[in-house]
């Protein structure tokens, strides 16, 4: 499974990555530039967010989370 989350460190991306999720960090500023170009309004919202990260993990070439052991 695919998450697209925000950032390439943390708790919850190590716990996501140790039980076997594929990670997919997104530069936040590159989130808001897709929303400003796929959306209509252009308006922030968390689920605004959460269907941009979405679209970006399934169609965007986006490397995978590595957590160094």
């Amino acid at each position: 499974m695919l998450v697209g989350i925000g950032t390439d460190r943390g708790p919850w991306v190590r716990a996501l990555v140790v039980v076997g999720y594929t990670v997919l960090a997104v530069d936040p500023l590159s989130v808001g530039r897709y929303r400003e170009r796929h959306g209509v309004s252009g308006a922030k919202s968390d689920a605004a967010n959460t269907r941009t990260l979405a679209d970006m993990a399934r169609t965007d070439s986006l490397r995978p989370v590595r957590i160094a052991s």
